[in-house]
């Protein structure tokens, strides 16, 4: 198969001793980052729609270091979620200057593959690797 057309190549290039691969496509999670510099995992969110059974899936994009936006698809036939408690715990977690925007959608984005992404963030990620790594911790990622 194609792999190993692949795999065949790359070892007659590189003389490599173990097979390459040309790329790899899997899902891909964004850290959102806090006003006071605080580095949130996007698992933080998987981990807060667990407790939510109405929802079918998320996708959190934060747009500035300011802004937050949440889009959720409700399961067919669920009634509606409590939204001023989600943004409440998303806003404590992300602490003061942070807005949160939480909208009911139909479907939600996907990349050109055709997958979805739980976290995307256009804030670039400053690490600092003392702070950051208790930061890490104490929000359980």
């Amino acid at each position: 198969p194609a792999i190993d057309k692949l795999t065949r190549r790359a070892e007659a290039e590189f003389e490599a001793a173990f097979p390459l691969l040309a790329e790899i496509l899997g899902r891909k999670s964004d850290f959102i980052v806090a006003p006071s510099g605080k580095i949130i995992h996007g698992e933080f969110f998987t981990h807060l729609f667990y407790d939510i059974p109405e929802v079918a899936n998320f996708q959190v994009n934060q747009g500035s270091l300011s802004q937050l936006r949440v889009d959720i698809v409700l399961r067919p036939g669920a009634a509606a979620v409590s939204l001023a408690n989600l943004r409440q715990r998303i806003e404590n977690a992300l602490g003061a200057g942070i807005t949160c925007q939480i909208e009911i959608v139909q479907q939600l984005e996907r990349t050109a593959s055709g997958k979805h992404r739980f976290t995307m963030s256009s804030v670039p990620v400053q690490w600092h690797f003392e702070r950051d790594r208790e930061n890490l911790m104490r929000s359980g990622a």
